[in-house]
């Protein structure tokens, strides 16, 4: 059923005037019945809209608002990749960039130096908000009503005996990360790994993303990363006036 609701918005895509029931099952090949009820749930859902005076369909708002968020993701990847580069390149470590994304840190990208070994994380990939630098950081952005909303939703599973596991000690460290606007995290993820992350704000000051300096335990002690902090705050300085609100 996805398949041909998919093949039913390519359709519209392909006539932005619109077209009527009987102009969709010929360039579907589709059924009538199928066809129709499959616009019943995408009109429904918004990712279509019909207009009773022409009957004709045409694509929703929900499909230019996920096509928005897109091109605005594509958009820090593009800005944030030369200035994690340099990053990189002056620490030795893995840099990376995530972003909430239904209750993870989904890494938009992720770049390392010649010298730094390979830290867990891809792009697109999502790791757990309350034992990651970045997740933390991203908790710590949101108002009281939606953090609580997202904690509600959060099994706090312990990745290493390191990690947090308790909601008490998790709201104590957002408040903690909150006030001095950055993130500590070591061997809570992954084990002989320490990261130090900082919110990325747009240029209307709201937290887009998280930037972290990530390297192994042997050649990062605590001091070294949090020393490191003007360096990070600077590049995801840069990146965040090049976003727009």
């Amino acid at each position: 059923m996805l398949e041909r609701g998919l093949v039913i918005l390519g359709a519209l895509g392909e006539h932005p005037d619109g077209m009527v029931l009987t102009d969709i099952v010929k360039a579907t090949g589709l059924p009538v019945s199928t066809t129709h009820r499959l616009l019943n749930i995408v009109v429904t859902t918004g990712f279509a809209a019909f207009d009773s005076a022409t009957k004709r369909y045409t694509l929703g708002v929900r499909i230019f608002e996920l096509a928005s968020r897109v091109r605005s993701v594509q958009t820090i990847s593009q800005i944030a990749r030369p200035l994690m580069r340099e990053l990189a390149d002056l620490t030795g470590e893995t840099i990376q960039l995530a972003v909430l994304a239904d209750g993870s840190a989904m890494f938009l990208e992720k770049v390392g130096a010649d010298r730094s070994i390979t830290i867990r994380g891809t792009v697109g990939q999502r790791e757990p908000l309350w034992a990651t630098s970045t997740g933390k950081v991203l908790l710590a952005a949101l108002e009281p009503e939606e953090l609580a909303t997202t904690l509600a939703g959060l099994e706090l599973r312990a990745y290493t005996e390191h990690t947090i596991t308790s909601r008490e000690r998790l709201l104590e460290t957002i408040a903690q990360v909150a006030e001095q606007d950055w993130a500590l995290t070591d061997e809570e993820y992954d084990r002989d790994v320490r990261a130090i992350a900082v919110p990325v704000r747009n240029s209307d000051d709201r937290v887009a993303a998280a930037l972290c300096i990530a390297g192994p335990k042997y050649r990062l002690d605590v001091g070294t990363l949090e020393g490191w902090l003007p360096e990070l705050r600077e590049t995801a300085h840069r990146i965040g006036v090049q976003l727009a609100p």
